[in-house]
C-alpha cells in the first residue's frame, strides 16, 4: 500500500479534531442542532487552518445516516465516500482550474436536479476567490435563491476578492492562525500514535516554522521523520528545514547588546559559511529581537509572545541592560536590513553594515539622559545670576542645536542705532512727514520684532487701521519718530490724514504706555527695498547671536557635562514679515 502523508493520514473527521477553530466548529454544530443550517457558506482564512476540513465534516454531518448531526459517526457509508471524496451527491470543485462561466452554467444546471441518494446535494468550491466575474455573475441567482435540496460550502485564502454581492448572500466564517503551543501539542500526540520521538525544542521550530498553519506543520513533520527517523532532536530538525539555529540568533543577540560588533560579524560569517539563507536569518533575528523588545516592555508572562520559559527569562536579562528607546532603535536598524537582505544581491553585506550601525547606536546618548544631564548642570548653575542665565529654548526636531540665550532684563532694541536712512531715489520712494509734536522720552520700545504683534492688536481694536497696517512696515526709528514704509500709495494716503494719524498714536499710547507719542514718518517703498534691508537686519542679528552663544558661559558647561562639541549652531530666525 502507498505510503499516505501525514497530513492525509490525520485529517480530522469530526468538529472536534479540528483544533484551534472552536468559534467556527461551535457555531455550525448548534447550527445543525437547532435546524438553522444555511444555504450557503464562506470559510476564509490562511492556509492549512482548517477550511476545506471543516467543509467535509459540516457534509458529513448533514449526510451521515445517523443525522442530520453535529457529531458525524464516521463509518457509515455516506461519511466514509465524503472522507474519500467519491460521494456522489458532495462535489468538491476546484476554483482555480473551473473558474470560467461555462463551468458555471454546468453547476447551475445540475443544482435543478434532486441529491441521487443522500439528503441534500452538496458543493464544495475550494479557492472562490479564483473564479472570473462573469463566473460570480452566473451564480448570483443560484446562490441567492437555490433549491431547498442543495448547500454551497465556498472556502477561499482572499475574501477581498470576492464580489460584495457574493459576501453578503453567504454565512461568513474567520479561520484562525493556530497558535504555536497549539500546533505542538497536536504534533507530539500525533507523534506519540505514530511512535516517533522529537524533542520538545524540535517540535517548537516546527511549530514555529509553520506560521499556524497545521497542515504545514504536519508537511514539516514528514520531513523531518524522513530525515532524522523516529528518534530527531533540535539540531536534527534545523539541518534538516535549513533554519537557523537558535543558539546563533541568541548569540547575535548577546553581541549587538553587548557592543561587540566585531563578535556579531563573527556570527553572520559562521551562519554565512555554515550554508543558512541569511535572509531567513534575519528574518528570524528580527522576529526574536522584537520578542526581546516585547518581554522589556510587557514582562515575560506576556501573551504578546510564544516562547517558552527558558527562551523568556534569557531574553529578559538581556534587555534589562538596556533603555526600551535604545531596543526599539536597535528593531528600526534591523527591520530595514532585513527589508534590504530580502531584495538584495548581497544580503551578507547588507547585514555586516547593518551590525556596525546597530552598535554605533546603541553608544548613542538617548534623549532622557541628555535631559538628566540637562537638569544636573541647570541645578548647578542655579546660583549664577539671573541675567546670565538663557531661557530654555523653544522645541525643535532639529539635533544638536542650540538656542541663542536671551537676556531677561530691559526690552530689546536694535543695536547697535540704526544709521540714518538713505534718501530714496524719486522712482523709488517719496518721502512724506507728518510731523506731530511729542513729549520728550526714552527711545520707543517699538522695533521691527514686536511690529507685527502689535498690528495684531490693532486689528481687535480698529479693522480698518490694521489692513493699513499690514500693508506696511517699520523702516527704523529715529528717537521718538516711527518711520513706516508703505508700498501702496492708496494704503499712503489713506494713513496719512490727520484722522488715522492721531488714531495710531492712540493705540501706541494704549500698547506701550501714555508716555509714548511718536512722531509718524511715512514713505512710499518697494518690496526690493524692503526685502534688502530685511536680509541685511537678519544677518546682522544672527552673526550677533551666534557669536554670544558661543561665547556665553552655559555653552560651555554643557559641552563639558555632555563630553562632546558644538559642531553648528541654529539660531531661530526673527519674523520681520
Amino acid at each position: 500500500m502507498s505510503y499516505l502523508v501525514l497530513a492525509r493520514k490525520w485529517r480530522p473527521g469530526t468538529f472536534e479534531a479540528i483544533i484551534g477553530q472552536e468559534h467556527v466548529t461551535r457555531a455550525l454544530k448548534n447550527a445543525i442542532r437547532l435546524d438553522r443550517v444555511a444555504h450557503a457558506f464562506l470559510f476564509t482564512g490562511a492556509r492549512g487552518v482548517g477550511k476545506t476540513t471543516a467543509a467535509r465534516v459540516l457534509a458529513k454531518a448533514l449526510q451521515c445516516e445517523a443525522g442530520p448531526t453535529p457529531e458525524p459517526c464516521t463509518t457509515c457509508r455516506a461519511c466514509t465516500e465524503i472522507a474519500t471524496g467519491n460521494a456522489v451527491d458532495v462535489l468538491e470543485i476546484d476554483g482555480a482550474s473551473n473558474r470560467g462561466i461555462n463551468e458555471i452554467r454546468e453547476l447551475r444546471d445540475g443544482v435543478a436536479y434532486a441529491p441521487a441518494r443522500d439528503r441534500v446535494k452538496i458543493y464544495i468550491l475550494d479557492e472562490v476567490h479564483m473564479l472570473t466575474q462573469e463566473a460570480f455573475n452566473a451564480l448570483l441567482k443560484t446562490l441567492e435563491e437555490p433549491q431547498r435540496h442543495v448547500k454551497f460550502i465556498f472556502a477561499t485564502t482572499e475574501p477581498q476578492k470576492i464580489p460584495v454581492t457574493i459576501l453578503s448572500r453567504c454565512q461568513r466564517y474567520d479561520f484562525k492562525r493556530v497558535p504555536l503551543t497549539v500546533v505542538k501539542a497536536h504534533l507530539n500526540e500525533l507523534l506519540e500514535k505514530e511512535g516517533v520521538h522529537v524533542n520538545d525544542e524540535g517540535l517548537r521550530v516546527i511549530a514555529r516554522e509553520s506560521e499556524g498553519s497545521v497542515r504545514d506543520a504536519l508537511s514539516l513533520l514528514d520531513r523531518v521523520i524522513s530525515f532524522a527517523g523516529e528518534n530527531a532532536d533540535a539540531r536534527a530538525v534545523t539541518d534538516c528545514l535549513g533554519v537557523a539555529d537558535r543558539a546563533w540568533i541568541g548569540a547575535l543577540l548577546e553581541r549587538l547588546l553587548a557592543g561587540d560588533a566585531a563578535g556579531a560579524l563573527d556570527v553572520i560569517a559562521d551562519v554565512f559559511q555554515y550554508g543558512y539563507d541569511l535572509r531567513a536569518f534575519a528574518a528570524d533575528a528580527l522576529e526574536s529581537l522584537r520578542d526581546l523588545v516585547v518581554v522589556r516592555v510587557a514582562g515575560k508572562d506576556s501573551r504578546a509572545v510564544e516562547l517558552s520559559d527558558g527562551e523568556a527569562e534569557a531574553l529578559r536579562a538581556l534587555g534589562e541592560r538596556h533603555s526600551v528607546v535604545a531596543l526599539e532603535r536597535l528593531f528600526q536598524i534591523m527591520l530595514k536590513a532585513a527589508d534590504e537582505a530580502a531584495s538584495s544581491r548581497h544580503p551578507k553585506l547588507v547585514l555586516e553594515m547593518a551590525i556596525v550601525r546597530a552598535v554605533a547606536a546603541l553608544d548613542t546618548v538617548g534623549l532622557p539622559e541628555v535631559l538628566q544631564r540637562l537638569e544636573a548642570l541647570e541645578a548647578s548653575l542655579g546660583g549664577a545670576p539671573q541675567s546670565a542665565r538663557p531661557i530654555a529654548p523653544r522645541a525643535a526636531p532639529q539635533a544638536p542645536s542650540i538656542a541663542p540665550p536671551r537676556p531677561m532684563a530691559a526690552p530689546r532694541s536694535p543695536a547697535p542705532a540704526p544709521a540714518p536712512a538713505p534718501a530714496p531715489s524719486p522712482a523709488v520712494a517719496t518721502p512724506r512727514a507728518a510731523p506731530v509734536a511729542a513729549p520728550a522720552a526714552a527711545t520707543l520700545p517699538l522695533d521691527r520684532t514686536s511690529w507685527r504683534p502689535f498690528v495684531q492688536a490693532v486689528k481687535a481694536a480698529d479693522p480698518i487701521l490694521a489692513s493699513m497696517l499690514e500693508n506696511a512696515d517699520l523702516l527704523g526709528i529715529d528717537g521718538q519718530t516711527l518711520r513706516i514704509g508703505v508700498a501702496s500709495a492708496f494704503f499712503l494716503s489713506s494713513l496719512q490724514r490727520p484722522a488715522s494719524q492721531e488714531r495710531l498714536r492712540g493705540l501706541v499710547a494704549r500698547e506701550f504706555g501714555p508716555g509714548c507719542q511718536p512722531m509718524l514718518e511715512l514713505t512710499t517703498t518697494t518690496q526690493g527695498t524692503l526685502a534688502a534691508e530685511i536680509a541685511d537686519k537678519r544677518r546682522t542679528d544672527t552673526d550677533a547671536k551666534r557669536e554670544r552663544v558661543l561665547s556665553h558661559p552655559a555653552t560651555a558647561a554643557v559641552v563639558q557635562a555632555l563630553d562632546g562639541r558644538v559642531i553648528d549652531v541654529r539660531v531661530e530666525e526673527e519674523s520681520y514679515d
